[in-house]
């Protein structure tokens, strides 16, 4: 009779692996970004040897379409700007780079005009708004606040964006004190104590009454100080 120390316990298996699903999405990096030092040199490159025999070592294994588009990437480098930030140490190694000002700020003649034109505006008494700004920059008004910010102007409106001072908080304070001690002389009150000092319990109870279970419900709870 064996013994029963000798059995050796099967092991139990794990999750069984999933070989039908969908698989995951194989990542094709097709574009390749380089720098500006890879960009000259590939100018200078193509200026020695001729785009024929450039793209026979650079395009050895690509299809003749991919060869067209890198002739046309090749046709469309600008040699003058290329060099000017190659040879900038701050964007040398850049892969990608714009002009100062794109997208984030306006023109500064386009910015001058609006100014002048929202002094003028004021000087007449006419309250320039949001709206009429956007409608005056055009599609060259994407940064308003940088606009505002830089010439020092203002909004006239109704409401208002920002914090109030230490003043304005010590009134409030002092008017929020007023009303609660004129509430608790109005009602008798002795002892006023903070929210953090107060215990207040829920006693819940059933949510079906006992009597007639089948005419009405509890709902809530009873408040116990």
């Amino acid at each position: 009779m064996a013994d029963v120390h000798d059995v050796v316990p099967s092991l139990r298996k794990g999750r069984p692996p999933f070989k039908y699903g969908k698989k995951a999405h194989v990542r094709l990096f097709k574009n390749k970004a380089v720098d500006y030092q890879h960009r000259l040199n590939v100018i200078h490159r193509v200026a020695e040897v001729g785009m024929s025999a450039f793209l026979d070592g650079y395009c050895a294994n690509a299809t003749p379409t991919q060869r067209d588009t890198t002739r046309k990437c090749m046709d469309g480098l600008n040699r003058r700007i290329i060099s000017r930030r190659y040879n900038t140490p701050r964007t040398a190694h850049h892969k990608c780079a714009r002009t100062r000002g794109t997208g984030t700020t306006l023109p500064a003649a386009e910015e001058e005009q609006l100014a002048r034109w929202v002094l003028g505006m004021r000087k007449d008494g006419i309250p320039v708004t949001y709206h009429m700004l956007c409608v005056m920059a055009l599609e060259t008004a994407i940064d308003i606040q940088g606009f505002k910010r830089r010439h020092g102007l203002s909004l006239r409106a109704k409401t208002r964006i920002g914090q109030d001072s230490t003043q304005d908080g010590t009134a409030t304070l002092a008017e929020f004190s007023e009303r609660v001690l004129m509430c608790a002389m109005a009602n008798d009150v002795d002892v006023i104590y903070n929210a953090d000092q107060t215990a207040v319990n829920y006693e819940l109870g059933g949510t079906r009454a006992c009597r007639w279970p089948s005419l009405s419900t509890i709902s809530g709870g009873v408040k116990a100080a």
